[in-house]
């Protein structure tokens, strides 16, 4: 919560109203009720503030009849008038245990006299009688314009409280109180807590919990972490229930190879290659990624044999899922002898998606390409890059590591391509990068113009092309995709038209130049597929005293993600979360090898944050984690579709509750409701329907003919035993009848 009523106050409590004079004579000592608590209005309000007595009774003493009875807080007290003046009067209070004080107080002012509060409105004395009327009540309340609301008659002010009179108090039309934050140590409302309003105190805010707390087991574990000294493994569940941790990043000395990086590399522990792009060359025991989001699988090439005569029905390539062990078998319908620019020899057919198989030779010598079926990758000259598994919850993941890529031989064939396009997953499908020949057609020195979401230029080569075009040196630029940026980088020292792909840090305008897993979460509330994103260190030596590990978890969300918070247990351990609701933990308690876990919710979470009157409780049933967590959720009628796989408490006749009404077949009121339900006048109605058009469930109607029998009805529920299958007729809160065994 805020801490001030201009920095985000929790509410502002606003009462309005016809233009009132509070400093007229008439309001003095009249009642006025504002959010369920009722003042009188005291003749101390001026034309700067309004003065209010909470609890206040009003007493009119004479020397005739000079003690009264008064109850405040629920103690009783005796009310004396011991003199008076035309100005003042003398005012002694007497509690139950006989302890009594006297105070002299002047006519529109006010003093705590034995522990309640006292103002005289009017004193008088003459020759015959004394007399003076007062108000006894239990707290003073003064709002004053643009101030803090304060306390009694030494005028404490009430923290976390500011007061806004429109009108003046000669003619308020608005009457409002921001509440906020009484200072930086009680900023939080917490799991399980209340806020009860500190100026009419007859209101609260319940925080009832997340709709997804953290311990929630319906949530899912995303865990990075490291393999001996110089792997690191992903352990996750995929949409089908599949659990693995398997390696995914390992350290080890080597030159760049088939567009992958040096040393720091998406590859197992034994150094088997996974590649994260459409028509990678694959050899045997090498992984990749295929498919996307539902259809994304982790494959590992298991064989390649090249049958040496002319039978290609005895050629074999197979490639097996990491997750679920299935092999897929490639079926032939010719002899591979060339790579050809997007041609295929076979399919190999995963999930329903059948892909096409080009590949040479046999074991170690061998190698195999996947292109993808044309509702992904739409052409020869278009190709995937950074594919995506949906996990258990929804999330889609993909591995990542920079790409060093030739774009006019993206597919290796020797052949120049041409203009490419890079699809690229985007959390909701692909966002496509168009790469443009912008001069020169040969395979070596050609600049390029590259499209997306935001254009960029990337210019490959030397220092001019064989058409005279620009100086190359160190080039860039960045492409949007989704919530993600990422940048190409030419790469003049080659001499062609290669160029580096990153991924940018979502939190910095930073390269990530090692490994990283990236979370796609669905779309939140603002219409956005935002990621979070494992980043590993960078450069590790992968020894045993510097091995390697996680850097950080970052996030795209700009809207709201906290900031990183360490446990006040153990400072090695910290913890942030983001707008879907998606907590990220790290660990550093072995300082050179952090790990990272994701902890993922099945929707974007949201604040059960409740408004009530002191006394409610909010009904909240243990959750399966062992938390507690709401029950109930509190929906309009014209809301009923969005819980319609819920057990739901209709409440209100159909003549005004569209809900009801689709329970008894239209808008019944009056007569038609009696007819429809046998319930007339004075009478309520609590029946369970097993099915209806509004839910799968139980719906239960709770109705009366009026709305205070609805009130009974409620009333009867909530203090009775009922069996929410039948069907009961009632008459008041305490009594009704049984009126059918089943419903």
């Amino acid at each position: 919560m805020g801490t001030s009523q201009a920095a985000y106050p929790l509410y502002n409590a606003s009462a309005t109203m016809s233009a009132i004079n509070f400093t007229h004579a008439d309001s003095e000592g009249q009642d006025i009720t504002l959010f369920g608590q009722t003042f009188t209005i005291a003749s101390a309000t001026d034309t700067t503030s309004i003065v209010l007595l909470k609890e206040a009774e009003k007493v009119s003493l004479t020397s005739d009849a000079a003690n009264a009875t008064v109850t405040v807080d629920g103690e009783a007290y005796t009310i004396e008038l011991i003199s008076a003046s035309d100005t003042a009067a003398t005012i002694k209070v007497t509690d139950s245990t006989g302890g009594s004080d006297s105070k002299e107080i002047s006519e529109a002012a006010s003093k705590k006299v034995n522990g309640i509060t006292i103002a005289v409105q009017t004193a008088d004395e003459t020759t015959s009688k004394l007399s003076a009327s007062i108000i006894a009540g239990a707290d003073k309340l003064t709002l004053t314009n643009g101030a803090q609301a304060t306390l009694g008659d030494e005028a404490d002010p009430i923290d976390g409280t500011y007061v806004y009179i429109k009108g003046g108090t000669g003619a308020v039309t608005e009457l409002a109180v921001a509440v906020f934050a009484p200072d930086t140590s009680s900023d939080a409302l917490l799991e399980g807590s209340s806020f009860v309003d500190p100026l009419f105190g007859s209101f609260k805010f319940e925080f009832a919990g997340l709709s997804s707390p953290l311990d929630d087991v319906n949530r899912e574990t995303i865990v990075v972490e490291n393999a001996a000294d110089d792997s690191m493994t992903l352990t996750m569940t995929d949409s089908d229930g599949n659990t693995k941790t398997f390696d995914f990043a390992h350290n080890t000395t080597r030159g760049s190879i088939n567009y992958k990086p040096a040393h720091w590399t998406l590859a197992d522990d034994s150094n088997d290659s996974i590649y994260v792009y459409e028509m990678a060359n694959l050899s045997e025991d090498k992984y990749v990624v295929i498919g996307n989001e539902d259809y994304g699988h982790l494959l590992q090439v298991t064989q390649i044999y090249n049958y040496t005569g002319t039978d290609y029905t005895k050629d074999a390539v197979k490639f097996k899922d990491v997750f679920t062990g299935e092999t897929y078998s490639t079926v032939f319908t010719s002899e591979c002898v060339t790579v050809a620019t997007g041609g295929s020899c076979g399919t190999v057919t995963i999930d329903g998606k059948a892909y096409g198989v080009q590949f040479l030779n046999s074991g170690d010598d061998g190698w195999v390409q996947l292109k993808y079926p044309t509702s992904d990758s739409g052409n020869s000259k278009t190709f995937v890059v950074y594919p995506t598994i949906k996990t258990k919850n929804g999330a889609k993941m993909f591995l990542y590591e920079p790409l060093l890529i030739n774009m006019s031989n993206f597919n290796k064939s020797g052949t120049h391509v041409g203009d490419i396009t890079l699809k690229f997953p985007d959390g909701d499908g692909y966002t496509d990068a168009v790469l443009t020949e912008i001069a020169g057609q040969d395979l070596n020195m050609t600049n390029w113009t590259i499209t997306g979401a935001g254009t960029a230029y990337v210019f490959a080569g030397n220092a001019t092309d064989s058409a005279g075009g620009v100086n190359a040196a160190n080039k860039t630029g960045n492409i949007t995709i989704g919530t993600l940026t990422y940048s190409f980088f030419s790469n003049v020292a080659t001499n062609d038209n290669s160029t580096k792909l990153y991924l940018r840090d979502p939190e910095s305008t930073a390269v990530i130049d090692q490994p990283a897993v990236v979370i796609f979460e669905g779309k939140d509330d603002n219409s956005a597929y935002h990621a979070v994103v494992i980043d590993l260190e960078t450069a590790p030596a992968g020894t045993s005293t510097d091995g390697v590990g996680v850097n950080d978890i970052l996030y795209s969300s700009t809207y709201y993600h906290s900031g990183d918070l360490s446990l006040p247990s153990d400072s090695d351990i910290s913890k942030q979360i983001d707008w879907w609701g998606t907590l990220g933990t790290k660990d550093a308690n072995d300082a050179d090898q952090k790990t990272a876990e994701l902890s993922y919710p099945k929707a974007q979470v949201y604040s059960q944050l409740y408004m009530g009157e002191v006394s409610a409780a909010v009904s909240a049933t243990p959750g399966t984690s062992g938390t507690t967590q709401l029950g109930n959720v509190l929906v309009k009628d014209s809301e009923v579709s969005s819980v319609a796989t819920k057990n739901l408490v209709v409440v209100g006749g159909s003549c005004i509750n569209s809900a009801a009404a689709t329970l008894v077949g239209g808008a019944k009121c009056g007569a038609a409701w009696t007819t429809a339900t046998g319930v007339g006048a004075g009478q309520f109605l609590i029946k369970g329907y097993a099915t209806s058009s509004l839910t799968s469930k139980l719906a239960l109607l709770v109705a009366g003919y009026e709305a205070a029998d609805t009130v009974n009805a409620a009333t009867y529920l909530r203090t009775k035993a009922v069996d929410t299958g039948k069907e009961y007729k009632g008459t008041s809160s305490t009594e009704a009848t049984l009126v059918t065994t089943t419903a």
